[in-house]
């Protein structure tokens, strides 16, 4: 009888080892768990009154942005990103009315931040038209930018050419959505 306890114990035991073993298999797997967050940011660029044609690359700035608020009151930890990338990158014009976006040749477009090196997020090789052109979705990088967002601030920085000559003062809204991964259970 005895023999017959310490063989059941033994299997119990054994058991309840390998379930243990599995149990801290899942517990691990969970504290990998990432979702995908998709966060809008928009700001503009203002183009000078005159812009002759540039077959040379000029650069347009825009304001900078204080990153860490922006993802506080979307509700987000920074600690808690693992990777954000720009998902989607357009153009869109907003003066002056009836203005066509049609002048571009190409477009960059950089993000910036102090002791960083600049890095391209987005570009397009704007086809001829003769259609009035409102709207250029660009092309994106899909390069890790979570190292910009731990800076106090960033920039995003545009890079033009043109194929004529532009007499008003253009202003483009630029939207963008960046594809932020956060951990949700890291705190296992």
């Amino acid at each position: 009888m005895k023999k017959k306890f310490l063989l059941f114990l033994s299997i119990i035991l054994l058991i309840g080892i390998s379930g243990c073993n599995k149990v801290s298999e899942i517990t691990e797997e969970l504290k990998e768990v990432k979702i995908p967050v998709k966060i809008p940011y928009s700001t503009q660029l203002t183009l000078p009154d005159y812009l002759p044609i540039l077959e040379n690359p000029i650069p347009i700035a825009t304001p900078s942005t204080d990153t860490e608020s922006a993802l506080k009151n979307l509700g987000h930890n920074l600690n808690k990103v693992e990777r954000i990338e720009i998902e989607k990158f357009d153009l869109v014009l907003n003066a002056p009315e009836g203005g066509d976006l049609n002048f571009f040749n190409t477009i960059q477009i950089f993000i910036v931040a102090e002791g960083l090196d600049e890095v391209l997020l987005a570009e397009k090789t704007v086809p001829e038209s003769e259609a009035q052109l409102a709207q250029i979705s660009l092309d994106c990088k899909n390069t890790d930018i979570l190292a910009y967002f731990k800076k106090p601030e960033f920039t995003l920085r545009a890079l033009v050419t043109t194929d004529r000559v532009v007499t008003e003062k253009y202003v483009i809204d630029a939207k963008s959505v960046f594809r932020v991964d956060v951990k949700i259970l890291g705190q296992l």
